[in-house]
């Protein structure tokens, strides 16, 4: 009997032992969430004298070697001590009758039960004595500035550490001035932990520069963009001469980047592209989405996905098409957009109307 009661309390020893251990993506979310409100809130960072993003790459060092979540607490104790004493605050307990939108405000993480009570007391006391002045941040009118942020070359998109720089510092600006997180398609929080392996398994500069693209384009926002020349190569730098909208799965014609060139290949307002090179728009459409930025679905068919259905790298495609219920293929040219003549045909933009019928 004492035989088997030994096995069963190993295996329940062996048990809490594999709950403590953190995965890497653990570790590093919860590393990312620390460095972002140490960025933001502590006096001492926003002295400006210390180097930041190498302090995030000292802390990433560390976290090979944790393994349970009192190691990674303790770790983030020594990171907070080293940074030096705050003073307490005397005014940020003070009470204010104006009422802030605060959607947006959750700082419930701070007390995550991965954080020991020790950890947790110390960022409570930060947050209680938080920073009066930002350094990386200030406001131009309604605008933001990210000031103070240290600059790198593009050449440097294969080193792991500065791709998790770049990912943890534009998480943590939504994080923080965001004003729609809240309505975000999905969790804030749920996107760095998605986002934390991809960045890390980037295998070439092209997947990089799309990977960003498609984090940018988690805000749903049709403001919200991320263009470079990779950018473009991948998408394709040359269109056919007609812009569109996807309606019903179909890339619809409905103006002209240059009527010239459009009539050349006869394309006609109301032409409905079916496929492009024997592939669907709407299967395009479905592995290009996540590139394609914008406020709502509609957005995004309507007005935001010229570049990623029709485009290429070569001077001409095959299109199906349909037009007045015929369906018919044939090759077009597309063209880099400095070879467009557009016309300079001034807009009407108001007309008074000197008779007008009552029915």
């Amino acid at each position: 009997m004492r035989k088997y009661l030994i096995i069963f309390l190993s295996i329940i020893l062996l048990s809490c032992n594999r709950e403590q251990q953190l995965s890497t993506t653990q570790k590093l979310h919860l590393t990312a969430k620390v460095w972002g409100f140490l960025k933001y809130y502590h006096p001492k960072v926003n002295e400006g004298k210390i180097n930041w993003d190498q302090q995030l790459v000292d802390i990433i060092t560390k976290l090979q070697d944790i393994k349970t979540k009192q190691d990674i607490s303790d770790t983030y104790i020594k990171w907070i001590d080293s940074l030096g004493e705050i003073d307490p605050c005397g005014n940020c307990g003070a009470k204010n009758e104006n009422k802030y939108f605060d959607k947006n405000f959750d700082l419930a993480w701070l007390q995550d039960e991965a954080f020991t009570p020790a950890l947790v007391e110390k960022l409570l006391y930060i947050k209680e004595n938080r920073t009066q002045h930002q350094h990386f941040i200030s406001l131009d009118g309604a605008s933001q500035i990210y000031n103070n942020e240290d600059q790198y070359t593009a050449s440097l998109w294969n080193d792991e550490n500065i791709r998790l720089i770049t990912l943890f510092r534009y998480w943590n600006v939504i994080e923080y001035f965001y004003p729609y997180k809240y309505v975000l398609d999905q969790n804030w929080d749920e996107v760095l932990m998605e986002m934390i392996p991809r960045f890390q398994q980037i295998k070439t500069e092209v997947e990089y520069h799309l990977l960003i693209r498609e984090l940018t384009g988690k805000l749903c926002d049709s403001h919200s963009s991320f263009i470079t020349d990779l950018v473009r190569q991948h998408a394709g730098r040359k269109y056919i001469a007609s812009d569109f909208m996807i309606i019903n799965n179909k890339a619809v014609l409905y103006d002209f980047y240059d009527d010239s060139l459009a009539r050349l290949d006869d394309l006609r307002w109301g032409d409905a592209i079916i496929a492009v090179n024997d592939t669907s728009v709407s299967d395009i459409y479905k592995k290009n989405a996540k590139y394609i930025h914008g406020s709502n679905n509609a957005v995004k068919r309507l007005w935001n996905s010229s570049r990623w259905i029709c485009n290429g790298n070569a001077d001409s495609v095959k299109i199906t098409f349909e037009r007045m219920g015929k369906i018919s293929t044939k090759t077009i040219r597309r063209y880099e957009p400095s070879l467009w003549t557009r016309k300079s045909t001034p807009v009407k933009k108001w007309e008074i109307l000197t008779e007008i019928s009552v029915m």
